[in-house]
């Protein structure tokens, strides 16, 4: 009978392993998860600044460019009146805290 209470005890060993596991996993997946939600709201929020400075800004056609951010790559794309028009929107998106790049594809009418 005790060799049959230690495959048991091992059994249920075994048995808990892979729980421990999942449960480590599931863990760092929330990490993940939190991590990737907190980038996505830093850059809602980057965008935001960078569409409300534009707005303010009176060289530049705001309502003419449409601003994208992700990971803290700013991407902006439309037309623009004037090559100073251009840069500027570029410049106010560089100068925008939590920005780490700006891909300016804005094209001159």
């Amino acid at each position: 009978m005790r060799p049959l209470m230690i495959l048991s005890v091992f059994a249920v060993l075994a048995a808990c392993t892979p729980a421990k596991n999942t449960a480590v996993g599931a863990a760092h997946g929330t990490k993940e998860a939190a991590e990737k939600a907190a980038t996505a709201t830093n850059d809602i929020a980057i965008t935001a600044a960078i569409e409300g400075k534009l707005a303010d800004d009176e060289l530049v056609h705001a309502r003419d460019i449409d601003v994208d951010t992700a990971q803290g790559v700013v991407y902006l794309r439309g037309t623009q009146p004037s090559e100073d028009a251009k840069r500027r929107a570029e410049q106010v998106a560089r100068d925008t805290d939590g920005v780490r790049q700006v891909v300016n594809e804005l094209t001159v009418r």
